[in-house]
């Protein structure tokens, strides 16, 4: 039996054991696997929940994921609202006439957001071009770019 104290924090049967959590699945709202809970992080201020570690497994960095792009926790897994863009590294990026680009090499982040700044794809004969992120229409299994991407605007790199 538990005896319950509390004034006006939240009844313990609206609480969840953050302690079950650790190892669980953390997926993006596409159903990726991104890796597993390793660490909760709390404030030390205010005590609330900022973040997670997650482990990638061997020779994967591992990532710290802030709580506003959480989207719903259970026992069994914690959703993101968002698809990390650090995970699209060797996704295909496609036109919007459904033209192959190239691959990703490199991405370039708005500070420590989710926001990406530009992307960087390997072309044939090893030619690099820079693409701003404000091209990107969507993330998925590829990258599809805006119908507004005009080739010329890209900086091309050798």
């Amino acid at each position: 039996m538990i005896e319950v104290l509390y004034d006006k924090s939240a009844p313990l049967e609206k609480t969840f054991n953050a302690h079950r959590l650790l190892g669980s699945k953390v997926l993006s709202p596409e159903g990726l696997v991104v890796g597993r809970v390793k660490e909760i992080r709390i404030s030390p201020d205010d005590m609330d929940v900022e973040g997670i570690i997650v482990s990638r497994g061997w020779f994967k960095n591992t990532i710290y994921i802030g709580k506003n792009y959480f989207k719903k926790l259970s026992q069994e897994s914690l959703i993101l609202s968002i698809e990390p863009t650090i995970l699209i590294e060797g996704r295909e990026v496609i036109n919007f006439e459904g033209k192959r680009l190239g691959k990703i090499t490199r991405i370039e982040r708005a500070d420590t957001t989710n926001a990406i700044r530009q992307i960087v794809i390997k072309r044939m004969f090893h030619q690099e071009v820079v693409i701003p992120g404000k091209f990107i229409q969507g993330i998925g299994k590829s990258v599809i770019l805006k119908e507004s991407y005009d080739k010329p605007e890209a900086v091309q790199r050798t």
